[in-house]
C-alpha cells in the first residue's frame, strides 16, 4: 500500500479559529502542534449505481509509514459532519467533488459514503475511481 505524508507546524500557517479552539480544548500547545496530511491508495472501495456514489475506507487503523496508528473510534467528527465536504486531494482552494453522507467505524477503520456533485471534474474523478484507479 503506498502511503503519503506531510507535515507542515501549525504556527507556520493561519489556522481557522475554531482550530485554535480545539486545540486549547484537547490540552494541545499551539506551538507544538503540527497539520500532518496523509494519504493511502484506498481499498475496497464500493459503487452505488444510480447514485453517483462510492462506500469506503477514509482511514484505517494500520500503522502508517511514520508508525502512527488512526484509532477510529478515537475520530473527532463533530465539526466535520456540520459540514461533510469531500475534497479531490485534499485541495482546500478548489471546489468540492462531492460530500460525505455518512460515516462509521468498524474495527478496520473509517467507512464513509460519498455522492460526488454533478461537475465535470466530479465526474471524471467518479469514472476514474469506478475503473479501478487509485487515489491517494
Amino acid at each position: 500500500m503506498d502511503l503519503i505524508t506531510k507535515r507542515i507546524a501549525a504556527s507556520k500557517i493561519k489556522l481557522p479559529d475554531w482550530a485554535y479552539e480545539a486545540m486549547e480544548e484537547h490540552g494541545i500547545d499551539k506551538n507544538e502542534a503540527q497539520l500532518i496530511r496523509k494519504g493511502m491508495i484506498p481499498e475496497d472501495v464500493q459503487f452505488k449505481e444510480g447514485e453517483r456514489a462510492s462506500i469506503d475506507y477514509i482511514t484505517t487503523k494500520a500503522r502508517d509509514r511514520d508508525g502512527e496508528i488512526v484509532l477510529p473510534k478515537g475520530a473527532m467528527l463533530k465539526d466535520y459532519q456540520k459540514h461533510p465536504v469531500v475534497l479531490f486531494g485534499h485541495d482546500y482552494k478548489s471546489l468540492p467533488i462531492g460530500k460525505s453522507v455518512w460515516i462509521k467505524s468498524d474495527e478496520k477503520g473509517l467507512i464513509s459514503k460519498t455522492k460526488y456533485a454533478n461537475t465535470q471534474k466530479a465526474d471524471e474523478i467518479y469514472q476514474y475511481r469506478k475503473e479501478g484507479f487509485p487515489l491517494a
